[in-house]
């Protein structure tokens, strides 16, 4: 049996990391991607899977490549993901006429249904995450992520 003070099963942040930045961040990290998981279920699609769809309507087409440089993973991540994808029908591979060596990766009209439909979810998921903050706060917590996401590097 351990000492000292009890901590409730539901508690998600222990009293004594409640003043870890750290803690507190990737804690709110966790449950941000198991919710957004959860969330996409229905839709049959990954969190990973969905950014990767979000990045096609925003960009596309692109290249297996620059769909890697620009999600910041492995171009093998990307290449399953993408076989995933194309196998339901929700993106297209075509050979790029600037680069015969290069596929470039499009949206299909199905993948933009899904898309949507997970945007429906994702924007539920989130408004549910962050209801505890004031709109105010919730828009200063953004602006301060895309600061804080603008300096990080590569590893």
């Amino acid at each position: 049996m351990s000492e000292g003070p009890s901590v409730e099963p539901q508690a998600l942040v222990p009293p004594e990391l409640a003043d870890r930045m750290d803690y507190l961040f990737c804690k709110v990290a966790e449950t941000l991607k198991r919710r957004a998981d959860e969330s996409f279920v229905e839709v049959g699609l990954r969190s990973n899977q969905h950014t990767l769809l979000r990045v096609l309507r925003a960009a596309g087409p692109l290249s297996q490549q620059d769909i890697a440089l620009r999600l910041s993973v492995d171009p093998s991540t990307v290449l399953d993901q993408v076989d995933q994808l194309e196998a339901r029908g929700l993106l297209t591979r075509t050979r790029n006429p600037a680069d015969r060596r290069a596929y470039l990766v499009r949206l299909s009209d199905e993948g933009r249904r899904q898309l949507d439909v997970g945007d429906e979810r994702a924007d539920s998921m989130q408004a549910d995450l962050f209801a505890a903050l004031a709109p105010g706060d919730a828009a200063r917590l953004h602006q301060l992520l895309k600061k804080l996401a603008a300096g990080l590097r590569p590893e």
